[in-house]
């Protein structure tokens, strides 16, 4: 073989070795980036089972989110997302703001127990809250358009052994993170009010009045 087909074959060879530590430090990154945002934002922790970046179509997938239950509450955990899919502007992704044009979110359950002292949810709202009175951290993202399917709610009411169930049509929310962008922590404060608010328009003539008293006028708008 002749020297410089030997050092062409290295040389595409070696970048071929970085182009695949790059996506796949990407991809430690995007996933490290949620897990400390959403843990940040609710005051519980959240992991990622998977998450990976696809330059060349624009595509972001998330697979296996789990967000722990605040201490007190018996649930296995508050909230389990299955699957994300969005669409990314690739130039944005080395830029100051990750620029987003949709969340498409399938697959989410979230549970919402009661107990003596009140409701998990009431916890993690209250810890949402306080990110409009603190400085929000973290790289910012533009997010157009988030779209929720498959949102399933299981309520325990204050000593029962099995849920109701309450499956909740999709939800399509707008302008999440418009302008110059927010952090992931303020996207999942504004993300999770509106699931929770369409939840209470499912069930809220058959719910239990502890809990519409509990979130009147708490939820964001759709």
């Amino acid at each position: 073989m002749k020297q410089p087909l030997k050092i062409a074959l290295v040389a595409t060879a070696v970048l071929g070795v970085a182009a695949s530590a790059l996506l796949l430090a990407l991809d430690t990154l995007a996933r490290q980036g949620v897990q400390s945002g959403a843990t940040y934002a609710l005051q519980v922790p959240a992991a990622v089972e998977s998450m990976s970046i696809e330059l060349t179509q624009g595509r972001l997938a998330l697979d296996g989110m789990v967000v722990s239950n605040p201490d007190g509450f018996r649930s296995a955990h508050l909230m389990r997302l299955e699957h994300l899919d969005s669409q990314v502007e690739p130039a944005s992704i080395f830029s100051g703001t990750m620029v987003l044009t949709e969340f498409r979110i399938k697959g989410l359950e979230i549970n919402i127990e009661q107990s003596s002292g009140g409701l998990n949810t009431d916890r993690v709202l209250a810890s949402l809250s306080r990110l409009g009175r603190q400085g929000q951290q973290g790289r910012k993202i533009r997010l157009d358009r988030v779209v929720l399917e498959g949102v399933r709610a299981n309520y325990y009411p204050l000593g029962a052994q099995r849920p109701r169930v309450i499956d909740v049509p999709p939800i399509e929310l707008n302008d999440v993170a418009a302008g110059s962008g927010q952090p992931v922590s303020v996207i999942v404060a504004r993300i999770l009010p509106a699931v929770i608010a369409a939840v209470l328009k499912q069930e809220q003539a058959r719910l239990v009045p502890a809990w519409l008293q509990s979130y009147g006028g708490k939820t964001g708008k759709q």
